[in-house]
């Protein structure tokens, strides 16, 4: 069975981390996600997943700040 629909295909990063990535000092593994996404002008999607600390994943507002580092 032949597919009709029109594909786009789109390359990209998927970084898939757990929550015990360095958000505060280095943040080695966040620089190279955002480098490998375009650097500052990047645009990413976060999903978060469940937690026993909602106030890292709530909104996505804490984990953008994490993106908001110097070069």
């Amino acid at each position: 069975m032949s597919d009709s629909h029109d594909r786009e295909i789109i390359g990209g990063h998927l970084l898939v981390i757990g929550g015990a990535e360095d958000k505060y000092n280095e943040r080695r593994i966040l620089k190279k996600f955002l480098e490998l996404a375009g650097g500052d002008k990047a645009e990413v999607l976060i999903v978060p997943v469940a937690s026993d600390f909602p106030e890292f994943v709530c909104c996505g507002r804490h984990r953008g700040r994490m993106f908001s580092m110097p070069t």
